[in-house]
């Protein structure tokens, strides 16, 4: 699984966190993509305040042999029993650094009711959804942002979220916040049209 979507023509549009122009690719370990984008980055309007979403062209495809993860639509309805996974090269917990040889991460987390997430962050919105362990223990963390938060529908992964922020990581009572892609389909397939 990577963040890429895929367009006829090679052309790789990739999903990630804007506070970091950093392009990350890889099944294992982590290799970092020179951007030499070809445009500028575009930031959704609203999101670009809060830098948690973008959209770089890259000015060539990434060779490696990964799968492109599909986009949500209106088929896919999740619930906190989806089968859900978060990946990244992220921090392990909030004192240590993923150490190594930065070997790409996976988690499986549950999806968060809406209720449940608006009662622990009360200030997010409809543009977010929450994912992760109520009790704790498991979770995304600090350079995790900008990655993405899969779910498994219709016999394949979609890319439902954005890792966004948290309290922390892994605490009690706090899941991980993500964007939610789905709100942003019209504004991903705008910049795609524009640029293609």
């Amino acid at each position: 699984m990577d963040l890429r979507i895929s367009r006829t023509g090679g052309e790789v549009w990739d999903i990630l966190s804007s506070f970091s122009f950093e392009v990350m690719a890889g099944v294992g370990v982590a290799t970092e993509i020179p951007l030499g984008y070809s445009h500028s980055v575009q930031l959704h309007q609203w999101h670009a305040a809060q830098r948690d979403l973008g959209l770089v062209q890259l000015q060539e495809p990434v060779s490696h042999t990964l799968k492109p993860v599909a986009l949500p639509g209106l088929r896919d309805v999740l619930t906190p029993q989806a089968e859900c996974w978060v990946i990244g090269w992220g921090d392990v917990d909030e004192n240590h650094h993923l150490g190594g040889e930065k070997t790409l991460q996976q988690l499986r987390l549950p999806l968060v009711d809406d209720n449940t997430c608006r009662q622990a962050y009360p200030k997010t919105n409809d543009n977010q959804l929450c994912a992760g362990y109520m009790e704790g223990g498991k979770d995304a963390c600090q350079g995790d942002s900008g990655g993405p938060l899969v779910c498994m529908s219709r016999g394949q992964f979609v890319q439902v979220g954005v890792v966004s922020f948290g309290s922390g990581c892994a605490r009690r009572g706090y899941p991980g916040v993500y964007t939610r892609v789905y709100n942003y389909m019209q504004f991903i397939e705008d910049s795609i049209g524009t640029y293609s």
